[in-house]
């Protein structure tokens, strides 16, 4: 069940995107834990960073070429400036 409805909204999102209804800025970033959802993401140009806490091992993202990797979503703060 749980599955079925990340699926769901996983394509929501990914129809958001394509569609231009969520529209890009220069300095967004594409946070995901999984390998789909990042290739989305590098298509419409956004800078990618692959978590490894959520669905895929760290190996298995690396095979998707995220621009950043990392463990834990407080992890981001060493990306982002403030």
């Amino acid at each position: 069940m749980y599955r079925r409805k990340g699926r769901e909204e996983a394509k929501k999102l990914e129809e958001a995107i394509f569609s231009g209804e969520i529209s890009k800025e220069k300095s967004d970033l594409f946070v995901s834990d999984v390998g789909k959802d990042l290739l989305i993401g590098k298509e419409k140009g956004y800078k990618t960073i692959a978590i490894t806490h959520g669905f895929m091992c760290f190996e298995k993202l690396m095979e998707y070429e995220p621009d950043y990797i990392i463990n834990e979503l407080k992890d981001l703060l060493k990306i982002i400036p403030i």
